[in-house]
């Protein structure tokens, strides 16, 4: 959100100060809970998964509720009109999947072993390699939405993202094998729940991203990045 702010102003869809913003705001509360104990147990994935399950019904729902007029000519300008089933686009969407599961493999293993040639931390390489190479993707789609004045597009994907990652991936694997994470400390939880709360102002004020905001929340992604490698070794 901060680089894409930077690029074009963000416009905020109203959905989400009012919704989306303090959820991200629980979901910050509830992993700080879960990881108390540096460890994901099955009973803990299946409130991740049940949370993420009424965070899209109740999502979907409001989303279909009547809007004002201003809000539906709004919606109608961010998105193109429907043009029918496309097979090109759906068969690249799906190959595109297929990719990226793939490229995830490998990308994992070669920062296992970049982790294990340099003597960092498994926690420090998947908070900082691994997301942002799996990052990249949305910050080339956030990008372009930005430049285009999609703004309510990179908000959405932005907050799309933490809900699915936090919830779903989180309580998803947890499901399949419950794990132990003795490597990861609560300071970057902390940091996220700090970043919420500079996120809940901006995201009510006007409904835009100026990019003077956008400035305030690069500088915080960088101040955690220099936190997370001078102090996480």
């Amino acid at each position: 959100i901060g680089v894409a702010a930077l690029v074009n102003p963000l416009r905020v869809h109203w959905l989400v100060p009012k919704f989306d913003a303090p959820v991200i705001a629980l979901i910050a509360a509830a992993l700080l809970l879960v990881m108390r104990d540096r460890a994901v147990t099955r009973i803990e994935s299946a409130l991740l998964l049940a949370a993420f399950a009424v965070f899209t019904v109740l999502r979907w729902w409001l989303a279909k509720r009547p809007h004002a007029s201003e809000v539906d000519s709004e919606f109608a300008d961010e998105m193109p009109a429907a043009s029918g089933a496309n097979w090109g686009n759906i068969a690249r969407v799906a190959g595109g999947l297929v990719m990226l599961g793939a490229g995830g493999w490998m990308f994992l293993d070669g920062a296992v072993a970049i982790a294990k040639f340099f003597g960092v931390s498994h926690a420090v390489i998947g908070l900082t390699l691994v997301s942002l190479g799996t990052c990249l993707p949305e910050m080339t789609t956030n990008l372009v939405a930005a430049r285009r004045g999609h703004g309510d597009i990179v908000i959405a994907n932005a907050v799309g993202s933490c809900v699915f990652n936090s919830l779903f991936i989180l309580g998803f694997a947890g499901m399949i094998s419950p794990f132990e994470a003795k490597g990861f400390g609560a300071g970057p939880l902390w940091w996220f729940a700090a970043a919420t709360l500079v996120l809940l102002p901006i995201l009510w004020t006007h409904n835009r991203v100026t990019r003077a905001e956008g400035a305030v929340l690069t500088a915080f992604y960088a101040a955690y990045f220099f936190w997370l490698i001078a102090f996480n070794p």
